[in-house]
């Protein structure tokens, strides 16, 4: 009798460990919004330029925000893109409102176009560049940059 408890309160652990491990997974996407949360769309895009005026292709353009936790703070990626042979780049994403990211550019290729060190732009969003807004959805905020990258 013993074993045959013991072998359905296993089994019944089991399936326990599977739903909440289901739910865990689910509810790990930081680019969906909880139903019912206020939300905007933001497109970032631009150009990364050498110091000559140049376009640089190959170069990681990550669009972040910065948390304060605790003591310090904690960085949020919400978009990557890369460069083209053009260097232009163009990311787009959903995110609650916020007030202001950072777009950081990185030389991943090594020396193929360049050898270049990474540069960030701080960028402020106001109540102004959201356009289009209607009940949770709070508009769209479209952002044009350049970045200048300077070689190592």
């Amino acid at each position: 009798m013993k074993n045959f408890q013991h072998t359905w309160l296993i089994k019944i652990g089991n399936l326990l460990a599977l739903l909440l491990t289901l739910m865990g997974i689910n509810s790990c996407n930081n680019n969906v919004v909880e139903y019912g949360a206020p939300y905007a769309h933001f497109q970032i895009k631009g150009k990364v330029m050498d110091s000559n005026s140049k376009p640089v292709s190959g170069i990681r353009v990550d669009c972040t925000i910065n948390y304060p936790y605790g003591e310090g703070s904690y960085t949020d990626t919400l978009a990557t893109e890369l460069t083209n042979e053009s260097g232009k780049f163009d990311t787009n994403f959903s995110y609650e409102s916020i007030s202001g990211l950072t777009v950081i550019a990185t030389d991943t290729d090594g020396i193929n176009n360049g050898s270049f060190e990474k540069d960030s732009v701080d960028m402020k969003i106001t109540n102004d560049d959201y356009k289009g807004s209607k009940g949770w959805f709070e508009g769209t905020v479209t952002k044009d940059i350049t970045i200048t990258m300077k070689e190592k």
